[in-house]
């Protein structure tokens, strides 16, 4: 008898950690790490490592807000299009958890945002760009203004941690990490855009098909590009070869490979920014 009660114990246990492990998944957890390291370079620019560790983790419950509130906004979508990878469309976990998981999330977001290293400018600015993810998640991403919160959205992640340190905030900075927003989310659609027009997501890239998508991840990537030249001359060569291979491999390759060399493109230009960013 006593067996049986270690096993079910065990069983519990067990049961207990692939629902929270599910959950995790739920928040997108690579994207959500990606925004919040991010962030965290950024910080330790001006910040000790501590205060640089609260910011990352400031992003962090926001970006679960947003994960966790994407999955619950596209269950209906994603249960019809039958995606096994999603647990809350597969019944995995209940609505129920998903929601407490976000209140909760959010209030540590919120409590972090205002009262950490990010200060009351930087951290009401960084609520308003989850507001921008969540607005994204429960509608935006069906229209022609798909774009917008993800310009947005980037655009504060810099701007966000300068406020926090009392510093005047770079415009082409700004620009340029907007501009990476908008061809993370062309270039998110490249894969699955036919299937997202059968389940009725229709957000620009969407609409515009995949040339007019291309052309669009082209033309801010070459954006950034440009920007990024102008701000470090002595690598100006350097990124505009670079840009033009990755763009080479994108147009030939959109469906197979365009969304990771994109990302991959996109990432080594934020690097290039951090690496160039210098408290004044």
């Amino acid at each position: 008898m006593a067996g049986v009660t270690v096993v079910l114990k065990i069983a519990k246990r067990r049961g207990l950690a692939l629902k929270l492990i599910k959950l995790f998944k739920s928040t997108h957890l690579g994207p959500s790490l990606l925004v919040s390291s991010i962030a965290f370079l950024f910080a330790y620019q001006f910040f000790t490592i501590s205060k640089a560790l609260i910011v990352f983790l400031t992003y962090l419950t926001g970006q679960f807000v947003v994960g966790w509130t994407n999955d619950l906004f596209d269950m209906s979508s994603d249960q019809v299009e039958m995606r096994t990878n999603k647990p809350v469309a597969m019944g995995e976990i209940s609505q129920k958890i998903v929601k407490s998981s976000i209140f909760l999330s959010l209030l540590f977001c919120v409590g972090l945002s205002l009262t950490g290293p990010l200060g009351l400018k930087g951290g009401t600015l960084h609520l308003f760009a989850v507001g921008c993810g969540v607005s994204y998640n429960a509608s935006l991403k069906s229209t022609v203004f798909s774009p917008i919160p993800y310009f947005l959205a980037f655009a504060a992640l810099p701007a966000t941690v300068y406020l926090g340190a009392g510093v005047a905030v770079p415009t082409w900075l700004v620009l340029a990490a907007g501009l990476f927003g908008v061809a993370a989310h062309f270039a998110n659609v490249l894969k699955d855009m036919e299937v997202d027009r059968t389940s009725g997501t229709l957000g620009l890239p969407q609409r515009s098909g995949l040339t007019l998508t291309l052309i669009v991840i082209a033309i801010t990537l070459i954006a950034i590009a440009i920007v990024l030249g102008e701000q470090i001359p002595s690598l100006r060569i350097t990124i505009y070869t670079v840009t033009a291979i990755s763009l080479v491999i994108i147009f030939l390759k959109s469906r197979e490979v365009g969304f990771q060399v994109t990302m991959a493109l996109a990432l080594a230009d934020v690097l290039l920014m951090i690496s160039w960013v210098r408290p004044r």
